[in-house]
């Protein structure tokens, strides 16, 4: 039997008790433990923990440098593109300029989906607010014609008539009706005058400015004649400036006969012939234009008289409405 058999106990002093830690010879923790008799597993496992330790704490430290780092260049500027990307950027946001705008709907559609008062609005905004642009707007315009002149001055009778107030027994011209109508009565005076400016400048051909005088007195004639004569001076005042105009288109075309221009016989019995009409149709107002063609044109035609004799004056056309009473 084995000397460890519990038949045969040992004394205590003798007897070693089973090892519980069979991978060592020695107890791990002696009863008085110092640094200098830790045995060498202890050692090992207190270097491993270290080891462990100042590692987690290695990388714990270079994940937190890295976070501040992160959140310091955050903060901080980013450094200067170079060159050759800032051409690149320029390039790219140009494409995307141009990109826009050729999405654009064409001003050329937009303007033609306008009449001609909205056209007419948005000159007169464009004008408004930059009024250098007038002189080169004007140079795109066509210069006005005598039939052009006549279609506006069309329109503005048209107007005047349809705003003439109507009663019972037809068509006042008493103070209501002339304040009713005034203002196209303005209106149509200043057309007048803003076209006999044109036509009458010595640029203008004698023909063309005979042609327009011979036409805007017309639309003068046909103005009604109010009850009240003060009413009467818009009327007047355009036969005395029409009439300055009518003289000096007589002396211009004197001055071009000076400098070698011809005007035919028939050409100059017509201008005669349309002058001494206006004049009787006025009552008289154009006298001194007569008296100027006579002198510096008269001559042309034969005589030094208007022909005045040689035709009946045409009946003097009234003034039209177009509305009637109902």
């Amino acid at each position: 039997m084995s000397d460890n058999s519990p038949c045969f106990p040992l004394a205590r002093a003798n007897f070693l008790q089973p090892n519980p830690y069979p991978c060592h010879t020695t107890p791990i923790w002696p009863t008085k433990m110092t640094e200098g008799n830790l045995p060498q597993v202890a050692q090992r496992a207190a270097m491993r923990t270290s080891s462990t330790v100042n590692s987690v704490d290695k990388v714990t430290g270079t994940k937190r440098k890295n976070m501040d780092d992160d959140e310091f260049m955050t903060d901080s500027r980013s450094p200067p593109e170079s060159p050759r990307q800032h051409d690149v950027d320029r390039v790219n946001s140009m494409k995307r300029i141009r990109t826009g705008k050729d999405r654009e709907f064409p001003m050329n559609r937009l303007l033609a989906t306008l009449d001609k008062s909205q056209i007419l609005a948005v000159i007169y905004n464009l004008l408004d607010a930059h009024p250098n642009l007038q002189s080169e707007v004007a140079s795109f315009i066509p210069p006005p014609t005598v039939s052009s002149a006549e279609s506006a001055l069309k329109q503005l009778e048209k107007r005047l008539c349809e705003s003439f107030p109507y009663t019972r027994w037809g068509p006042s011209k008493d103070d209501y009706s002339f304040n009713r109508i005034r203002p196209h009565l303005l209106e149509l005076k200043e057309v007048i005058l803003d076209y006999a400016a044109h036509f009458a400048s010595p640029n203008e051909f004698p023909t063309n400015t005979f042609s327009y005088l011979n036409l805007a007195i017309g639309f003068v004639h046909r103005l009604p004649s109010w009850d009240n004569e003060k009413n009467n001076e818009m009327k007047k005042e355009l036969y005395e400036k029409l009439g300055a105009y009518w003289r000096k288109c007589i002396a211009n075309a004197a001055s071009k006969l000076d400098e070698g221009k011809f005007y035919t016989q028939a050409v100059v019995e017509e201008w005669a012939k349309n002058l001494a009409q206006h004049n009787h149709d006025s009552n008289g107002a154009l006298n001194q234009a007569v008296n100027d063609f006579v002198q510096k044109l008269g001559w042309i035609i034969g005589n030094n008289k208007l022909p005045s004799s040689s035709f009946a004056p045409s009946p003097l056309p009234s003034f039209s409405f177009t509305h009637s009473v109902s």
